[in-house]
């Protein structure tokens, strides 16, 4: 009997797409080389930036006065520490690494499997408890290990801040506004 006899096409494409290798978990020998603990810690700087920037670059101007001819200053009493020029410079410079580093967020979203994306969105964007995401995978602590090791190493591996067991600090990141978030104190 021959393969195609036996198996219909549909259950063969609908396999293939459950079982798309597109984006796969990363293996217990690739994780078994970084310093889980240490790389959490700075992607947990990275989206606590991101998050911080994000909500930062929506607070409402203070100090801005009405535009009305009559309120110009007189020159010899005009003030050179421009709060309004500051407050906009603020937003603009949060909105920009707020957008840059979505960006970044995405693009290491988009390589992640189902489970771990549920494991980003819930625990590391959400922070909402581990138990959640067993309950919604049906899976006690010890399942659910392999799928947040995979999450965070792999995370910090696209954003060259996965540290190497033994080292205190990632080798190199790939991205300088990364490195200055990963090197803050």
């Amino acid at each position: 009997m021959n393969n195609k006899e036996q198996y219909p096409r549909a259950d063969l494409e609908k396999a293939l797409i459950e079982h798309s290798a597109k984006e796969v978990m990363l293996r217990n020998s690739v994780i078994e080389k970084y310093d889980y603990e240490l790389t959490r810690q700075f992607v947990k700087k990275i989206v606590t930036a991101y998050v911080e920037a994000k909500y930062n670059m929506l607070l409402p101007l203070k100090d801005v006065q009405a535009s009305n001819p009559s309120n110009v200053p007189i020159v010899d009493s005009i003030d050179y520490a421009d709060r309004v020029g500051d407050s906009v410079e603020f937003k603009c410079d949060n909105e920009i690494e707020a957008r840059q580093l979505e960006a970044d967020l995405e693009y290491a979203y988009e390589k992640m499997t189902i489970e771990e994306k549920l494991y980003w969105n819930i625990i590391v964007m959400n922070q909402r408890p581990s138990s959640v995401v067993e309950d919604a995978l049906g899976l006690s602590k010890n399942g659910i290990k392999p799928i947040r090791e995979s999450c965070i190493i792999k995370v910090g591996m696209l954003f060259g801040i996965a540290v190497f067991k033994g080292e205190k600090k990632p080798r190199k990141t790939f991205n300088s506004r990364i490195n200055e978030i990963v090197n803050r104190d």
